[in-house]
């Protein structure tokens, strides 16, 4: 028999093998999403606030050396100038810090939901095995991060190539220009640059993604008997549940079997179908059924009946309807009132005669 190592890991992992890994901090996830959601809502803080920052950086670099004008340049006083801008300089860079913050978070928790675990910061000893290190160098993973990172520089470049090259002439240009109208310019190239870096780098991360999902899938898929040791832990080995279930039923047997001698009268078949009833006269009721069985239970339910001095009634129908419509404990349907009243009847008319006789 071929040991569970040696079996080939063919079937989809089950609810329960992802919900562990999951546990452990194992999921699908790209580092290229994250990577370029954070650059492209770096570039929408910068176009729409960008011009807000730059005026404000200004007035308080203007006023920082205006106010260090006035005082002797040391340790002491250099940080007495820039201590009351601290604020000012918090404020200033605040929307693209919690821009990235707020982007980089949802980057993550659009991927895999939310996740807090400490098992993947754990310290592994297995992770700097030099022979799974090995592998790992030279496995489908790290062939495709290779491939991905060469793809990076190459399409970055190429993007940024074909971008500088068709802008050639109006580069040329600048040099006639204002500082100002040469900013203004470089800003605009710049965030035209950006955009196609970004539209470039979104594709490449799509296709991470996808590859990082198809691969934590094949590294998660299980063996036959994996997925049978599985069923066994999560509902319990066949043989143990089959064992549990024959000694409940051989308890609830011998529990009925008790409940006989109390029984007012047994109705049988008389070969098929034997069904004890007991009726309280007192709290007046309907007639409860205390025992029933078929066949052989049916013939040991008659024979201690018949031990212990409980009338047995011959009614086929009756029998077989009362074995078919009720359950242990259950009290006799209305439908079968009449019926079942008439056994009782029968039953204590005859044992008052016998008591009248004895």
């Amino acid at each position: 028999m071929a040991s569970e190592d040696d079996q080939e890991k063919t079937e989809q992992p089950t609810a329960k093998k992802l919900e562990k890994a999951r546990e452990e901090g194992q999921v699908a996830q790209s580092q290229e999403i994250p990577t370029v959601v954070v650059l492209g809502v770096s570039l929408l803080v910068f176009v729409y606030a960008g011009f807000w920052m730059w005026q404000r950086a200004i007035a308080l670099t203007q006023d920082i050396f205006r106010r260090g004008l006035l005082l002797e340049i040391e340790p002491q006083s250099l940080m007495s100038v820039l201590s009351p801008y601290a604020l000012d300089m918090a404020l200033m860079v605040s929307p693209l810090i919690l821009a990235i913050a707020i982007a980089g978070s949802a980057s993550y928790v659009g991927q895999f939901g939310f996740l807090v675990s400490t098992k993947a910061i754990t310290p592994d000893i297995s992770k700097i095995n030099p022979v799974s290190g090995f592998k790992r160098l030279f496995s489908l993973k790290a062939i495709f991060d290779a491939v991905k990172g060469s793809a990076k520089i190459i399409i970055i470049g190429a993007i940024a190539w074909s971008f500088v090259q068709d802008r050639i002439p109006a580069l040329l240009m600048l040099s006639g220009m204002e500082p100002g109208q040469i900013m203004s310019v470089f800003w605009q190239l710049a965030q035209a640059l950006t955009m196609r870096v970004v539209g470039a780098l979104l594709i490449l991360a799509i296709i991470d993604y996808l590859y990082q999902k198809y691969d934590f899938t094949e590294r998660q898929k299980m063996t036959k008997q994996e997925i049978k040791d599985e069923f066994k832990n999560t509902e319990g080995d066949p043989k143990v549940k089959s064992r549990i279930r024959r000694i409940q039923m051989e308890m609830a047997h011998k529990r009925m079997m008790q409940e006989v001698p109390k029984a007012d009268v047994v109705i049988t078949n008389p070969t098929h179908f034997s069904v004890a009833i007991r009726y309280d006269k007192e709290t007046g009721d309907a007639p409860v059924v205390v025992a029933k069985g078929a066949d052989l239970v049916a013939f040991k339910i008659r024979e201690i009946a018949g031990d212990n001095g409980v009338p047995i009634l011959e009614r086929k129908e009756l029998a077989r309807e009362l074995y078919k419509v009720c359950k242990l404990g259950q009290a006799v349907p209305m439908r079968l009132y009449q019926a079942v009243a008439e056994v009782l009847a029968y039953v204590y008319r005859l044992n008052d005669r016998k008591g009248k006789t004895a």
